[in-house]
């Protein structure tokens, strides 16, 4: 797939049919991503490997949202811009390509999947009480209150240390690295088993509402 794509875009002929296409297959490629951290999520000696690849899949995510929006129209060929490949040099924003996809990605999802440590996420609440919510963490149980008809995302203050996403995590999750502060190797990292869970769902419900174009 990559040499055709390469291919493709290196001579400015890229069809409606062809976008579409590419789109599509970045959207199965995630949701593969996204099957395969699930079934890694479980075990406590392949979670960091869960999270890996949820990184990834939200990186072709992202992907799939930048080369849409190379879309100029049915009439018309467009041209998709070859760092989005990793094959040409990085975008204007000065970013590297897997940060730039990345980012795209996220800024598609719902803010609650750049979140690691447990919350909880309220779309609609049309309680005219307050309500208080328990949340179980690997540092302790907790809860939170929230007021009458208050929507948006609600972390626990006593869960140490919070965790939102770190876009190093992508590939950190797969090798042992050195943590020179405290000379020692570092390779283990924690995320919340059930929030991480919760989060692959919403991504797979926005990948589910992609619109090829």
């Amino acid at each position: 797939m990559q040499s055709v794509v390469t291919s493709l875009v290196e001579k400015n002929n890229v069809t409606e049919k062809q976008l579409r296409e590419i789109c599509k297959k970045c959207i199965e490629n995630s949701s593969g991503l996204l099957d395969a951290a699930e079934l890694l999520l479980p075990n406590n000696n392949t979670l960091q490997y869960a999270l890996g690849l949820y990184m990834y899949a939200i990186e072709e995510y992202g992907k799939a949202h930048l080369v849409k929006s190379c879309f100029t129209g049915p009439e018309n060929v467009s041209s998709i811009p070859g760092w989005i490949f990793g094959w040409r040099p990085g975008p204007e924003s000065g970013k590297t390509s897997h940060e730039e996809k990345l980012s795209e990605g996220f800024r598609n999802l719902p803010p609650v999947c750049l979140k690691l440590s447990p919350l909880i996420e309220i779309v609609h609440n049309t309680s005219p009480e307050v309500q208080t919510f328990a949340i179980k963490g690997p540092f302790g149980d907790s809860s939170i209150s929230v007021g009458p008809y208050v929507t948006g995302i609600f972390e626990s203050s006593t869960e140490i240390p919070s965790r939102d996403v770190d876009f190093n995590l992508k590939t950190a999750c797969f090798y042992v690295d050195w943590d020179e502060l405290n000379r020692m190797p570092e390779y283990l990292l924690t995320a919340n088993r059930e929030q991480l869970n919760y989060n692959i769902k919403r991504v797979k419900d926005n990948l589910a509402q992609f619109d090829f174009v």
